[in-house]
């Protein structure tokens, strides 16, 4: 994977969080957006550079907050597919070492999978940013937190179902192609 969509799905990971926990800190410190304001009067790219000064860490620790969580998930869906894991990562041996262009598309699902994972944890930081705020700042009604919550637990379950689906499509991929390669490898007559 190349360093710079790494970053970028940090980014994106810790994007969330962020809007997360700025709806709670805004509903408890600044319930009437004056903070906003003082932002607009910085410069763009130095505001553009704290912000990624404080996303992408956030991104960082989502991802292993993440990944720890979904660790037994992410087994039991991989035994469906591998029964043990270091066939995984023979399988991925295989493919990094065998075809280049084969490593692209494997990293691209892994990277969607990566994305939604952290983002399971986002939904859940914007559903209690949100609405914290919706209640306490903006004193919104039942039925506006109802709807904010349940906007919330759709977007969770989405994420969830993709997630789960990535993984095992990733799995699945990692093991086809890895036994294409080595049945390939296997049957190919040595050069004279």
């Amino acid at each position: 994977m190349k360093t710079t969509s790494l970053f970028v799905e940090l980014i994106v990971i810790g994007i969330g969080a962020t809007l997360g926990i700025s709806l709670l800190l805004l509903a408890v410190f600044d319930s009437n957006l004056e903070i906003l304001g003082a932002f607009a009067k910085i410069n763009s790219l130095l505001l553009t550079a704290i912000g990624i000064a404080i996303v992408y860490p956030i991104g960082i620790i989502i991802d292993r907050v993440a990944d720890r969580m979904l660790s037994r998930s992410t087994t039991a869906i991989r035994k469906k597919v591998f029964s043990d894991r270091e066939f995984v990562l023979a399988g991925i041996v295989d493919i990094y070492t065998n075809s280049s262009p084969l490593v692209d598309m494997i990293e691209y699902g892994r990277s969607r999978m990566r994305i939604c994972r952290g983002w399971l944890i986002d939904v859940v930081l914007i559903f209690i940013g949100g609405n914290v705020y919706l209640v306490a700042a903006k004193s919104a009604g039942f039925e506006e937190a109802l709807l904010f919550s349940l906007f919330c637990v759709l977007l969770w379950c989405g994420f969830y179902f993709a997630w789960q689906n990535l993984t095992f499509k990733g799995f699945e991929k990692i093991s086809g192609i890895s036994q294409i390669l080595r049945k390939n490898n296997h049957t190919k007559s040595p050069k004279k």
